[in-house]
């Protein structure tokens, strides 16, 4: 009877399946980071970043994966753009990808990711933009920092004026 206490106790709990990158991309096991960390020997928090990385590449940006299998661009490139573009919707990712590896696109991948990332929120995503644009409003404002230690004074300005808004003219 106390072994079978003991067994009820130490019941193993099957493995759950952890989605690593954006909306369309396959599940791991939880694990997997886990075993990709001790055979890299690297923190855990950089295995489950680098295996979400290449899931995000190889399955929602197939062009700019292939770009980085022929050596036409650096990985850590490529991962600059897997991590703007996890957040997008599968739609809005194949766009960034398709906008990145055109071949008119001069700008180097992690330079072109950020601006052309925020083009597909706002083509693809009407709530997420809503959203991302309240909060930027949000930031108005002056904060004056003074540091006594090195007698530094640094002023930063956010979005000092606020964006004009058509409507009748008030008099």
């Amino acid at each position: 009877a106390p072994l079978i206490e003991a067994t009820k106790v130490f019941r193993h709990e099957p493995e759950r399946m952890v989605a690593l990158a954006g909306e369309g991309a396959p599940v791991v096991s939880e694990y997997a980071a886990s075993e990709l960390s001790g055979h890299l020997r690297i923190p855990l928090h950089s295995a489950r970043q680098l295996l979400g990385d290449a899931i995000e590449v190889a399955h929602r940006l197939p062009r700019l994966w292939q770009l980085m299998v022929d050596g036409k661009t650096e990985a850590w490139r490529v991962r600059a753009v897997a991590k703007e573009t996890r957040r997008l919707s599968m739609q809005a990712a194949s766009w960034v990808d398709a906008q990145i590896t055109h071949g008119a696109q001069r700008r180097k991948p992690n330079n072109a990711a950020p601006q052309l990332v925020d083009e597909a929120i706002k083509k693809f995503d009407a709530e997420l933009f809503a959203t991302q644009e309240q909060r930027r409003l949000d930031g108005r404002g002056v904060w004056v920092d003074h540091d006594k230690t090195q007698g530094i004074t640094r002023q930063v300005s956010m979005n000092l004026v606020a964006p004009a808004v058509a409507g009748p003219a008030v008099a």
